[in-house]
């Protein structure tokens, strides 16, 4: 009888321990269903929001609910470009991963609410880029 209750008490706490993790998961994928759009663009820890700008002109970013994500932009102002894959939230919802058919992009979040999304990645090339987004208008 003691080992059942052993059991029992074992898998409450395991569940408790989880359930924070899972809970988390969900929370950051409902704040992230939505279209964001940058304010701001650091690569390697300088500020070039203007230079991206001209790039990707217009540049949102939108998560959909059944892990689909769409990229739009303008690039150079001139030419409407669309790019789609999918998204997952990895390791306990600190990794944000995008998947399309030219590559794989993992971002570490560095922070998520419903007002701002914050995110970097370390570049295939070296350095590292930062985006700050904010839900679109």
């Amino acid at each position: 009888m003691k080992s059942i209750f052993k059991t029992i008490a074992t898998l409450l706490i395991a569940a408790a321990l989880l359930m924070p993790i899972g809970c988390k998961k969900i929370i950051y994928e409902k704040l992230l269903e939505d279209t964001w759009r940058v304010i701001t663009y650091y690569k390697n820890g300088d500020d070039n929001t203007s230079s991206f700008f001209i790039l990707f002109q217009d540049y949102t970013l939108t998560f959909h609910p059944d892990g689909a994500f769409t990229e739009t932009t303008s690039a150079i102002g001139l030419l409407p470009v669309t790019n789609t894959g999918t998204w997952e939230l990895m390791n306990n919802a600190t990794q944000l991963t995008l998947i399309d058919s030219r590559s794989t992009r993992a971002f570490d979040i560095i922070k998520l609410t419903k007002a701002e999304l914050n995110i970097s990645r370390d570049l295939s090339e070296g350095g590292d880029e930062e985006y700050v987004l904010i839900p679109k208008e």
